[in-house]
């Protein structure tokens, strides 16, 4: 697998002979690129043995007491896990309901407030997309979702509130709030999700009470419990059906009892934890195990990542290839592979209009999951470049019936869009290009 450019991470973790991960272990050894597999050898045998078993331990008991058979429509139409996005878009429609909303604000916020802040899902810039944002003229609410435990980005809850809510929305700090939404614990995002690139205007001291790190199998599944609809039994029903989703996703109700004890007596027994075993050093060894296990998730995540980079920029390999068959006139056309301190993929077509040079570019996100294009141009440094082409593109902007977005201060001219219909849309705004080359200014 190529690595487009990054240099061999230093892992700063060393793991102690009998292949657990402790930092402060004298006798452990420094954890390389170069003895990653051996160590991840070491002990991945034994969570993968131990992952199956659960698995199978799990799988086995729902179809003996026939749980799979208990008929959830949004778990038949997710084959039994919804994506976050579709998570995402669940609670804007629902927040969209007056009533449903002052529930929300009020259950997490204290606050008596009729329900009259817009929902938007996928909002932001072209780098930068809250999950679900709630907002007015004064104040946010930015929903980060997490549901399915998604790796966190460099700064992504830092670059919601700064790029996004005060920048954009032009909010001031001191009425922005933030609900971090985990799977099923408190834990809180990182240090470096919550901070810009020196480390510093921590988001989430600087927000203190405002925000809230809460779960979907606990908070929000409660929230939603204690919400009443009157005479509108096609929302109550909708409420209902996803919180039976989440109920059955997250084995919640008391149908799962007996799996979880049969899984906690297997586990006890394999790491030989009986009575005798003092309460702390049970907690010693499962802490341990655990370590192995996150360490094990970790890496797989990351070679998950570098997969999907390489997918992107197969996508964007074929797109370039088809910009070569249609404009053969264009000299300037290449693709930018990711680095270490530029994690994005892009391909850039340029060319002069009306006497400017103007980037056109198609990138994707530092997940390698969105994809967005349009024309890049600095605006604090080339303001003068940037007005016009905002000017000049204005009717391609306005041609647009859905996803149109505002211009950012790099991005006068943007707009997300599908791999499907990437290239279709980039060859449009090409091709309105080249027909303003015969105007003047």
């Amino acid at each position: 697998m190529e690595f487009y450019g990054k240099t061999e991470p230093k892992i700063t973790m060393v793991v102690n002979k009998s292949g657990y991960i402790n930092d402060d272990c004298p006798y452990g050894e420094l954890l390389t690129a170069e003895n990653l597999l051996n160590i991840v050898c070491r002990f991945g045998s034994e969570c993968k043995d131990l992952s199956d078993e659960v698995w199978n331990r799990k799988e086995s008991y729902i179809r003996e007491h026939h749980l799979k058979y208990q008929f959830n429509v949004i778990s038949a139409a997710a084959r039994g896990r919804l994506r976050e996005t579709a998570h995402s878009r669940i609670l804007a429609y629902m927040l969209r309901h007056p009533v449903i909303q002052a529930s929300f604000l009020n259950y997490f916020f204290n606050w008596e407030n009729p329900g009259n802040l817009s929902v938007e899902t996928e909002f932001g810039n072209e780098r930068s997309h809250i999950d679900v944002i709630l907002y007015d003229l004064d104040k946010c609410i930015i929903i980060e979702n997490k549901v399915n435990g998604a790796v966190e980005q460099a700064h992504q809850v830092y670059r919601y509130v700064h790029d996004i809510a005060e920048e954009k929305l032009n909010i001031k700090r001191n009425n922005i709030y933030v609900v971090y939404l985990n799977p099923r614990n408190h834990d809180s995002p990182t240090f470096q999700s919550i901070t810009d690139e020196h480390g510093e205007d921590n988001i989430m001291e600087s927000l203190g009470s405002r925000f809230l790190v809460k779960s979907f199998a606990y908070d929000i599944r409660e929230w939603l419990q204690q919400i009443v609809i009157e005479k509108e039994p096609i929302v109550e029903s909708g409420i209902k059906l996803y919180i039976d989703y989440l109920e059955n996703y997250f084995q919640l109700t008391n149908k799962y009892t007996p799996m979880k004890k049969e899984i906690k007596k297997y586990i006890l027994d394999k790491y030989e934890i009986n009575e005798e075993t003092s309460l702390e050093n049970q907690i010693e060894i499962l802490e341990q195990k655990k370590e192995n296990v996150d360490f094990l998730a970790e890496q797989l995540s990351s070679i998950i990542k570098d997969i999907k980079a390489d997918k992107a920029a197969q996508k964007l390999n074929s797109i370039y290839k088809q910009i070569e068959l249609d404009f053969k006139d264009l000299k300037d056309v290449c693709l930018c592979n990711r680095t270490e301190n530029r994690p994005y993929l892009n391909l850039e077509v340029s060319f002069s209009v009306c006497d400017e040079q103007i980037k056109f570019q198609i990138e994707y996100d530092q997940n390698y999951e969105n994809i967005y294009y349009g024309i890049v141009c600095n605006q604090k440094e080339n303001n003068e470049s940037y007005n016009k082409i905002v000017k000049k593109f204005k009717p391609y902007v306005e041609s647009f019936t859905t996803g149109r977005q505002s211009a950012t201060p790099n991005w006068p001219v943007w707009r997300n869009t599908s791999f499907e219909n990437a290239y279709m849309r980039f060859k449009g705004l090409i091709e309105f290009a080249q027909s303003l080359k015969s105007q003047k200014d």
